[in-house]
């Protein structure tokens, strides 16, 4: 119950705050007279009045028809309490509570998208294979099974002579694994799965973290594998 009740302080104290703003930015932009008690009186009483009927007939109703009946009182409150506050005519008022409302409900837009952050899933997490699916390389022979065919042999990657790329370091950490490849003068730290561009001799080329093993790494740099030594 208390937790219910500081939950709906904090909303109203939210609330009361946009609200408040937006009439004041309204106000001043239209250059009417008002009182700022008044006017933060106002912002109060019109978001307790808002959440307490979305609270109560949200009980008891859907949100379309809670919506139905708490947005006309809601608007009757401010258009009354705005006469008062500022001694406009009908018009400004009616001006003032319409776009005054449209900019609460922008400004709770970008506080629900600043408190969820950003979804966006990260680069290194788009491909289909995690780092704990990638076989590792060990040093254990074949087993021979009296009868049966040797396994047959995966294909080589191309052969390189001699490699642009230099891996200084790795971080282990399943799918969070790092490492770090110098090309020249250049050093970057790449996450599995993710992509990067080097600018090399032959052109700009792009290296993607694939694979790490016991004692080597494979990158893939423009389609091609290379399987690089850890030191």
């Amino acid at each position: 119950m208390i937790a219910h009740l500081v939950f709906f302080l904090i909303e109203v104290v939210i609330q009361t705050v946009f609200l408040a703003l937006a009439l004041w930015i309204l106000i001043l932009i239209q250059k009417l007279n008002y009182q700022l008690l008044g006017l933060l009186g106002t912002a109060a009483l019109v978001s307790t009045i808002d959440r307490g009927l979305d609270l109560f007939l949200g009980h008891y109703l859907g949100t379309y028809e809670t919506t139905s009946i708490s947005m006309p009182v809601v608007l009757a409150v401010l258009y009354f309490c705005l006469k008062k506050v500022t001694l406009a005519d009908r018009t400004d008022i009616y001006f003032t509570v319409g776009v005054g409302y449209a900019l609460v409900f922008c400004m709770n837009l970008w506080l629900l998208g600043a408190l969820l952050g950003d979804l966006r899933p990260s680069a290194r997490f788009s491909g289909s294979t995690s780092a704990a699916e990638l076989p590792m390389e060990t040093n254990d022979p074949p087993s021979a099974v009296s009868g049966t065919n040797p396994p047959a042999r995966r294909a080589a990657s191309p052969a390189i002579p001699v490699s642009p790329f230099v891996i200084n370091g790795i971080t282990r950490n399943g799918n969070n694994s790092t490492v770090t490849v110098q090309n020249g003068k250049k050093t970057l730290t790449i996450f599995f799965g993710e992509a990067v561009t080097f600018q090399t001799s032959d052109g700009p080329a792009s290296v993607r973290f694939k694979q790490l093993n016991n004692d080597s790494v494979v990158l893939t740099v423009n389609d091609t594998d290379m399987k690089l030594p850890i030191h």
